[in-house]
């Protein structure tokens, strides 16, 4: 996948921003957020990532994000939202 984003962009991976490098992963088959987010952090160095699933969204929705009770699925909006919050992030 690192030949991939680094043939489409030309560059050296690790100099790219995290939401490149999640788009870019994200326009390969069968590539979704979460294994975007997974790709980036685990393998492309970018502790920004935080790969959202339904546990984390959960629990998300229980401690931090309470108005995210009511919503049934984990859409891109909520995964976005969770994903950027801030609060999963550990430096």
């Amino acid at each position: 996948i690192s030949n991939v984003v680094m043939c489409q962009f030309d560059l050296q991976y690790t100099c790219l921003r995290h939401i490149i490098l999640f788009s870019a992963l994200c326009q390969l088959p069968g590539v979704g957020a979460k294994v975007a987010d997974c790709v980036c952090l685990m393998s492309l160095d970018k502790h920004e990532a935080v790969p959202v699933d339904t546990h984390v969204w959960q629990i998300t929705a229980k401690h931090y994000m309470t108005n995210q009770l009511k919503t049934k699925s984990l859409t891109a909006k909520v995964y976005k939202e969770i994903g950027t919050a801030g609060f999963l992030v550990v430096r």
